[in-house]
């Protein structure tokens, strides 16, 4: 027999090599329909996530935080300008804390009909039933502008006597150093 003789038919070679390229190109479909599958599924999960009425959502807190803020920072502006003008007046007012040292000096039978102040100095009008306490004042006054303490100078205006009630009326101006 002859050795060319071939009883087994044999397929093509060209439609085997056909057949292996149309396995590996179905193969390569589904590994990309698997990918585009999977690619989807994190496209809809990152969606959700970051969707955009979230984003909205978030938008509108950040904007409605803002606008609080915004209110705040227009009453702290109001406040810290009130503070600034009210610091600019006292820097500007004169200290008359020393009027009530004075008037701490008045004993308790004198009692003060009058009393004014200014930037300069100030007036008092004085009633007493005795002038021992009305000279004891003056002294202490006197005191105080020879020691250079409040009062630059003392000036006694009037001291008069009501014949009727007895008392007596002393009228005078310290002005403040």
């Amino acid at each position: 027999m002859s050795n060319d003789i071939n009883l087994i038919t044999h397929k093509d070679d060209q439609s085997l090599i056909e057949l292996k390229k149309l396995k590996i190109v179905r193969n390569i479909s589904f590994v990309f329909a698997g990918v585009i599958v999977l690619f989807s599924i994190v496209i809809f999960i990152a969606n959700n996530a970051f969707s955009t009425s979230g984003i909205k959502s978030k938008e509108e807190s950040a904007i409605n935080q803002i606008a609080m803020l915004k209110d705040k920072s227009a009453k702290l502006f109001v406040v810290d300008n009130r503070i600034a003008s009210i610091s600019k007046i006292i820097k500007e007012r004169n200290n008359y804390s020393s009027i009530s040292s004075l008037i701490s000096l008045v004993p308790s039978d004198v009692k003060i009909n009058n009393i004014s102040f200014d930037k300069k100095g100030i007036s008092f009008n004085l009633i007493s039933s005795s002038l021992l306490p009305l000279d004891g004042l003056i002294n202490k006054f006197i005191d105080k502008t020879t020691k250079k303490e409040i009062i630059k100078n003392l000036t006694i205006n009037s001291l008069t006597i009501n014949q009727k009630t007895g008392s007596y009326y002393l009228s005078m101006n310290a002005d403040f150093l």
